[in-house]
């Protein structure tokens, strides 16, 4: 509806023009046709230059309406108006296209495919398309805007410019998600490729550009997961490309011992440090067969669930309760609470070669749970403490009677 907008603001402009035209330029009487025809030739050429193929008609009547309203609104007050001497006929060339340009209204702002592909540079490319103000604007081209905006990412003097068109873009887009739901992908899909180029070769990039595109990309796909219709929703292989990315890169930063400085992985846990992503993700999207598939069945899945515990231990017992052992517990705690105890894969944890100290390994990961959940506290992080105690009642009763009734005296 937004060039619905756009056409009313232009009809309006042309209508102020013309009526300022006509009591400059008459003094009584009928205005001249030929003068007329001479403003409606302006007008429409003005159309033919701002409006998209698809917008033309609509405009074509608005100028028809404005020509129209503009008589109207002269002859009625023609009576009660002040008139000086007749302009001299030169004076009647007068043009409206550049009274409409004066007074800021009508389609100034239109930027089409045509005014930015004639730009010499990205940049200038880049610039001209921040002053899109409607996305319906960009619809018929769309493909080729998108092509700009992914080479301004990856230029890593223009990476700012072209996120803040990504966030402005996208902003523009949720007043009809459905409608726009092709750009809203796309959008995505900038982002996660630079992202994933990144993570690839290896590349370095300005940690904060970094740092802003994957919370760019995190923003956009939570937007997509709690959308509570259907038909807004965006493909579901993006969901599951976007969601598989954040899982390797959240698997990798786990995985080795030799952090990267600033890797994708710690980023994400950044700006989500109790992992939202993958509680949507498997609550959302996946089914509860999904679910079982991927992290009670898939070996790398559960290998890796199995290995995060153990390094979770000893890094907690190493250093204290941190960012790190925050969000490993978190991702233990999410596909617990998808499969409780009864589903979790704890086969892996003994083939692993792991061995569970004195208790069995429910047992062995209640304590963690519980023992994290006191270095939390200790340490200020408070909303850890209810995933942790949300984890223990998961755990609790998958456990011997005599490890509860140890645990409950020790507790009260």
């Amino acid at each position: 509806m937004d060039h619905l907008k756009r056409t009313a603001a232009f009809e309006s402009s042309i209508c102020n023009s013309l009526t300022c035209n006509l009591r400059h330029f008459y003094h009584h009487g009928e205005p001249d046709q030929a003068q007329l025809d001479i403003w409606k030739a302006q007008a429409l050429s003005y159309v033919g230059a701002h409006c998209t193929p698809s917008e033309t008609h609509s405009a074509h009547l608005a100028v028809e309406r404005a020509i129209a309203q503009a008589l109207a609104t002269y002859q009625c007050t023609s009576s009660e108006l002040e008139r000086s001497k007749p302009s001299a006929s030169k004076e009647r060339s007068f043009s409206l296209l550049q009274s409409l340009s004066d007074s800021g209204g009508g389609l100034a702002s239109f930027v089409n495919w045509d005014r930015v592909s004639e730009a010499e540079t990205l940049h200038e490319k880049l610039k001209l398309m921040e002053e899109v103000q409607y996305i319906d604007d960009v619809v018929l081209d769309w493909n080729r805007f998108r092509e700009v905006l992914l080479g301004g990412l990856r230029s890593s003097s223009l990476t700012q410019k072209s996120l803040l068109l990504h966030r402005k873009w996208f902003e523009l887009t949720r007043s009809s998600a459905s409608q726009y739901q092709v750009i809203q992908s796309d959008l995505a899909m900038n982002l996660k490729i630079l992202l994933g180029e990144i993570a690839i070769s290896r590349a370095d990039l300005n940690d904060t550009a970094a740092l802003e595109t994957i919370r760019l990309l995190h923003s956009i796909w939570m937007n997509f997961m709690l959308r509570g219709d259907r038909v807004s929703a965006p493909p579901a292989e993006l969901i599951e490309s976007i969601g598989s990315a954040f899982w390797d890169w959240s698997k990798s930063f786990f995985e080795h011992d030799e952090k990267p400085s600033q890797s994708l992985g710690e980023m994400l846990f950044e700006i989500d440090p109790y992992t939202g992503w993958f509680q949507l993700w498997i609550k959302e999207y996946f089914s509860a067969l999904q679910v079982l598939e991927r992290f009670a069945t898939a070996k790398d899945d559960c290998d890796f669930l199995s290995k995060l515990t153990v390094k979770v231990w000893e890094a907690v017992q190493r250093n204290g309760f941190n960012l790190y052992i925050q969000c490993g517990l978190c991702i233990v705690w999410c596909v617990l609470s998808a499969l409780r105890v009864r589903y979790f894969p704890w086969k892996s944890f003994l083939s692993g070669g792991t061995v569970a100290p004195d208790d069995s390994t429910i047992e062995w990961v209640y304590d963690i749970f519980l023992y994290c959940s006191k270095e939390a506290l200790a340490s200020g992080h408070d909303d850890f403490f209810c995933v942790a105690a949300d984890a223990m009642s998961i755990l609790l009763p998958g456990c011997s009677p005599e490890f509860r009734n140890r645990r409950t005296v020790k507790q009260n």
